[in-house]
């Protein structure tokens, strides 16, 4: 009979006689979840993140360094949701990558806008 652990319980799992027990394809994949303790602390960091943006964002002024800053939260943000509460690591490999190629893309395009933005302008100024 297999076992999942849940918050460090052993819970039987139903079988199906009827299937083969060596077949992957029908087997359930059992992982242990992660505890609620490390959950919460991940989300207070979360929080604790949002909050130093915030602060930076309202009362620093506007540099080169402050925008990276900003942009590197951003992206230590977009990983730890991506990985532990969307659980994108055990998904598909085409999803994982695409959603954090999106949080690397955009950060990078905001430092563009700021290290270039007069040529952004001209640049779009053409487009129809």
């Amino acid at each position: 009979m297999n076992n999942i652990t849940i918050d460090e319980t052993l819970v039987p799992l139903e079988s199906n006689s009827r299937k083969s027990s060596t077949s992957k394809s029908s087997a359930i994949k059992s992982r242990p979840m992660k505890s609620s303790r490390h959950l919460d602390i991940l989300w207070l960091c979360l929080m604790a993140l949002t909050i130093i943006n915030a602060a930076i964002a309202e009362q620093a002024e506007p540099s080169l360094f402050i925008t990276f800053i900003i942009c590197s939260i951003i992206i230590l943000k977009a990983r730890l949701v991506i990985d532990y509460f969307m659980e994108l690591k055990e998904a598909s490999p085409y999803i994982y990558h695409l959603m954090n190629a999106y949080f690397y893309i955009f950060p990078v395009l905001a430092l563009l806008v700021w290290l270039f933005p007069e040529q952004l302008v001209d640049l779009i100024q053409f487009m129809p």
